[in-house]
């Protein structure tokens, strides 16, 4: 019984994952190409759903290869690092904004702050270097796949057509 409870509640916590990642990841593409970072079509809004259609299509293509591309595991392998690194990033860069704009207007507050980030980028570098030495081939890959996004960011950079 408790295993069948235990597969239920995992079930739910990923349906409630993939919500928030086909809100968000459609979304993310739409703005890079609204800002002219990325192919300018993939900005098209949907007339009567008013929806970033081509964004959703895009996503969902990409996911779809990535769903062939290997196991579950291997997935998460390949983007674990990554979108680990880049949210401890995100909380160093509070830390950072904190101490360079101390005046600035903070809407939210950072529960248990200087100690809650801090004791998470610890977690982090933990989990990070984990990952590396027991996830190596999978955590290069991911690597690979952001670094290969870079020419192209900096080409549309280079363009100019960011408003």
């Amino acid at each position: 019984v408790g295993a069948d409870v235990m597969a239920m509640v995992v079930t739910l916590s990923a349906v409630g994952v993939l919500n928030a990642q086909l809100l968000n990841y459609p979304r993310i593409v739409f703005a890079l190409s609204r800002d002219g970072l990325f192919f300018k079509r993939v900005s098209h809004v949907h007339k009567a759903r008013h929806s970033p259609a081509v964004a959703i299509l895009l996503v969902g293509v990409i996911a779809s290869l990535f769903a062939l591309a290997g196991t579950y595991s291997e997935l998460l392998g390949y983007v674990g690092f990554v979108a680990h690194l880049f949210i401890s990033l995100t909380v160093v860069a509070v830390m950072v904004l904190r101490v360079r704009e101390p005046d600035l207007p903070r809407p939210y507050r950072v529960w248990g702050y200087p100690v809650t980030p801090v004791l998470f980028l610890g977690i982090s570098v933990w989990y990070l270097g984990n990952l590396l030495i027991n996830r190596f081939d999978q955590t290069i890959v991911g690597i690979g796949i952001v670094l290969a996004g870079l020419p192209f960011y900096y080409y549309w950079l280079k363009q100019g057509s960011r408003p």
